[in-house]
């Protein structure tokens, strides 16, 4: 059907023209995805992250690295979503479901935990909702 499109917008070029097209599309998408899910990848290896709501600490180790922080010392988290994931739609694009958070301290570290370590709709932290940003972007590239 595609090709029958582009061969009546486009008389003078042919099926094959129509292949390379849809190839270099996909190529394209390809790549840009394979960019994302690399960067989370790198970003989540040998993470693990681990809420003790009881005692108010939040463990993220990380290869043989154990850093703990309060709950309370929670200073901001930005959720990074796709407007599809905001909106609760099912996206078309192969990273719509590719999101991040940003988590804040009051000693001004702060870490980023991608979608590989835990969903955003799955993490519960005890902290106020004016603490909590959802931010939307298309590209939900890690800073």
């Amino acid at each position: 059907m595609c090709a029958i499109i582009f061969k009546y917008n486009y008389p003078e070029h042919n099926i094959f023209d129509a292949f390379k097209f849809f190839l270099s599309v996909f190529l394209i998408i390809f790549l840009i995805t394979y960019v994302i899910h690399f960067q989370y990848y790198k970003k989540s290896n040998n993470l693990v992250l681990t809420v003790d709501i009881s005692r108010g600490i939040l463990k993220i180790k990380r290869k043989n690295q154990l850093i703990e922080y309060l709950i309370s010392d929670i200073e901001k988290a930005e959720y990074y979503l796709t407007y599809n994931l905001v909106n609760d739609r099912h996206g078309w694009l192969p990273w719509d479901t590719y999101h991040y958070l940003d988590l804040y301290f009051k000693n001004g570290e702060y870490i980023t935990i991608p979608c590989f370590v835990v969903n955003y709709n799955e993490l519960v932290l005890p902290i106020d909702e004016s603490k909590i940003e959802l931010i939307k972007v298309f590209y939900p590239l890690i800073k």
